[in-house]
């Protein structure tokens, strides 16, 4: 009989070791503290720390084990066909050829020897994840992740006893801030915040130097941007944001404040119609020259009717005029009918935003917000405060910088497709449509008009 070959032992983690500021978390990770959040500046090593951690615990706990990051097609560029400065493959250096049994690009799978998987995944599309075993999940980039994310794979993990690390920079005051300042004080979480001046190597030199901040500079790299991702600054401008200075403005002018439904006022819902994967409809009433926003709301993978249904299941009001998107109009549905017809169908009256360019109707919410005020207020339908996420969608929806532009600081002429995108879409329709002359009512507004609707029942 012939002799088998001894397999060689891989030791794991595979030629990576740990750099002084990133050891109390890995310390803390072994004493039982599964729930993490690390608030580590640019170049600091954050996925490369995340992602030799899973390659431990997917050889000691058999399981599946996610890496999400914000968007999938970042995550096949950024970490699955990355390269380190070595020339090594990220996903070599932590998961060795010895250790898999297969790996399968086009889903950025990898199937281990011993029965674990370990996948690369994005939060753009965290409702189509697939896996009752799921025993850890790393958020990279947090501050850029769908929110809803975490509360899709949380139960999911309380189920199996997984764990999760969050690793992020921060991008404003917006759900990660939020996470790391409710969870920092928390004995089941390990925390820590580590900026340039915090990171250093085995032999006591800096991670990142100020030659090395100050080249950033010289390269293009403004300020505001330099003290988000090399020194965690919640309060630095976000840098591509569209409405960032809006923003700010109405915070130093108490605008996000309590303002409270008023039944003397009409009640408009400006919609974005994300077809079936997106609907989302943000609520204002329209006091003098004054819109108040008492309410949002996002649904996914919801029709029409259950969102309205929904809408007027949660909120005090009822809603006199629904704001669609111009093309609403338009016969898109396999029945012939328009999306403004499904809206009449349930009873709604509604008025259509006007056609405009994209950059024209972003420079309308640019005009309109400094007119607005936004609920805050813990509503019996928000129980952490109103309109939290119609807040971070319209501080964070942005543009990038142009790749290969060969200028610094130049950005695309398109905002970026995320989950941002839908609410700032819909206050887009009602500036629009405001700045139109559509809002020409008065307190109470005209009854709506069910001639058309009658006349197909009869």
């Amino acid at each position: 009989m012939a002799r088998r070959t001894p397999q060689p032992t891989i030791r794991i983690p595979h030629s990576w070791s740990p750099r002084p500021y990133q050891l109390p978390a890995l310390e803390a990770f072994e004493a039982g503290r599964r729930r993490q959040m690390h608030v580590w500046h640019r170049r600091a090593g954050k996925d490369s720390f995340s992602m030799n951690l899973a390659a431990i615990w997917s050889q000691r706990e058999v399981g599946t084990y996610w890496h999400v990051m914000p968007y999938k097609v970042q995550a096949k560029i950024t970490l699955w066909n990355g390269i380190r400065k070595d020339g090594v493959r990220f996903i070599d250096q932590a998961f060795p050829q010895a250790i898999r049994k297969s790996t399968r690009d086009e889903e950025m799978l990898i199937d281990f020897v011993n029965g674990s998987t370990w996948q690369m995944v994005g939060a753009d599309h965290y409702d189509n994840l697939m896996g009752s075993n799921v025993r850890g999940v790393v958020f990279s980039e947090y501050a850029l992740c769908d929110p809803a994310a975490w509360d899709y794979i949380r139960p999911i993990l309380a189920e199996n006893k997984g764990w999760a690390v969050f690793i992020t920079t921060y991008r404003g005051k917006n759900h990660a801030y939020k996470l790391y300042e409710r969870v920092k004080d928390n004995p089941e979480w390990f925390c820590s915040k580590l900026t340039v001046d915090d990171t250093r190597d085995w032999d006591g030199a800096r991670i990142m130097t100020p030659a090395d901040i100050e080249r950033e500079r010289l390269e293009g790299m403004d300020e505001a941007m330099i003290q988000q991702e090399y020194y965690c600054d919640p309060m630095a401008a976000f840098s591509g944001s569209y409405y960032g200075t809006q923003m700010q403005r109405l915070v130093a002018q108490g605008r996000l404040t309590s303002v409270a439904y008023d039944p003397k006022y009409s009640v408009y819902a400006t919609w974005d119609l994300g077809w079936v994967d997106h609907l989302t409809a943000i609520y204002i009433q329209l006091h003098g020259n004054e819109s108040r926003i008492i309410g949002s709301r996002s649904w996914r993978l919801t029709t029409i009717p259950d969102a309205i249904a929904d809408e007027r299941k949660t909120f005090p009001w009822e809603v006199d005029t629904d704001v669609l998107p111009w093309d609403a109009a338009k016969s898109s549905l396999e029945t012939g009918s328009t999306w403004q017809q499904v809206f009449e169908d349930q009873r709604r009256r509604t008025e259509l935003a006007p056609k405009l360019s994209l950059q024209e109707g972003i420079q309308q919410v640019q005009l309109l917000l400094p007119t607005c005020s936004i609920d805050t207020e813990k509503r019996p339908w928000a129980p952490e405060g109103n309109n939290q996420l119609l807040i971070e969608s319209l501080t964070g929806y942005r543009t990038e910088v142009r790749k290969g532009s060969g200028t610094p600081g130049v950005f695309q002429l398109s905002p970026s497709h995320t989950w941002e995108s839908h609410l700032a879409d819909a206050l887009r329709y009602y500036a629009v449509f405001r700045s139109s002359g559509g809002l020409t009512l008065g307190e109470w507004g005209p009854a709506p008009d069910w001639s058309r609707h009658d006349r197909a029942v009869i």
